[in-house]
């Protein structure tokens, strides 16, 4: 059996890595929702390195089974015959070895694990549970328009331009014929060159009338369309009413956001105004993780 990979991408182990996110996916849910609460907004659309216990990834293994009598024998047994009695071994989790006991000291070692930026945007939005319409929305990248520029001698007949290759041809047969045009001429004032005439005026009507040269097709060039700047305003309230899962909560609708904003503007700036009674511009850390508390104004954060 042969397996052609020549269509396939050139990294060979892209469908082992897709596996594993698919086996551990719940593991790498909680390790970007992790990462989400200690990223800043702006920092969102790069990849991330996870950690997930060492325990969760351990693979199934065989061992010797506690208890249960086995009365045949296995097939290419050379030792030991129908009846006969087997020692048996000793507890797996007691351990054989001649080198000392280890102390009892627990720990846990992690996996690291490098997401990429479309890997944890996925990740990201599965936890948000969104249909796949706003993923897509929120995922594409910058369309780019093409305009007219020139001409060019290749092209789709659809984008052929009728006028300029007829003003092509049209050069090209004056061009050519006017050396023949001249040897006529100067043939027929001297006389006697009628079979050479002819031969001259059937090349004359040889030329065709359009050629391959002479088609032009009309050019289209991609563009970047200017894209103004925006600005982001991020309010919320800092009272004892919200609690952190509240603020964890506002903290994703303004990462969703920051990311539309993202695709439609190539300058987004951010401004973080958190109010109580009374509001006022605060940095991004501050805006999340402040303890100032008091009762709730939200016109006051408006005004401002």
């Amino acid at each position: 059996m042969i397996i052609d990979r020549r269509l396939n991408d050139r990294n060979k182990s892209a469908t082992n890595r897709q596996r594993f996110i698919r086996r551990y996916k719940a593991q790498l849910r909680r390790a970007v929702t992790d990462a989400v609460a200690e990223r800043s907004i702006t920092d969102m659309e790069r990849g991330a390195e996870v950690g997930i216990p060492a325990r969760d990834i351990s693979e199934p293994q065989f061992g010797i089974g506690r208890g249960g009598d086995r009365d045949f024998v296995l097939p290419g047994n050379t030792d030991f015959a129908r009846g006969d009695r087997i020692p048996k071994p000793r507890d797996a989790a007691g351990g054989t070895g001649d080198g000392e006991p280890g102390e009892g000291g627990d720990s846990e070692d992690q996996f690291t694990f490098t997401l990429s930026r479309e890997e944890f945007m996925n990740l990201f939005f599965d936890d948000l549970e969104l249909p796949r319409l706003a993923r897509t929305a929120l995922g594409q990248s910058r369309q780019v328009r093409y305009r007219k520029g020139g001409f060019t001698p290749s092209g789709t007949p659809m984008n052929l331009s009728v006028t300029r290759s007829l003003r092509n041809a049209m050069a090209r047969r004056i061009a050519m014929g006017a050396s023949l045009r001249r040897e006529i001429a100067e043939l027929k004032t001297r006389g006697g060159y009628e079979a050479e005439i002819e031969a001259l005026e059937q090349r004359l009507k040889n030329l065709p009338f359009l050629d391959e040269y002479d088609l032009r097709f009309r050019n289209k060039y991609p563009e970047l369309q200017p894209i103004s700047q925006a600005v982001m305003f991020c309010l919320m309230d800092v009272s004892a009413s919200m609690t952190e899962a509240k603020k964890d909560l506002a903290k994703r609708f303004y990462i969703l956001l920051y990311l539309f904003l993202t695709r439609k503007y190539e300058s987004v700036e951010l401004v973080f105004i958190r109010h109580t009674s009374e509001a006022e511009e605060v940095s991004e850390h501050d805006f999340f993780h402040d303890t100032k508390s008091g009762g709730t104004v939200v016109l006051s954060a408006l005004k401002l």
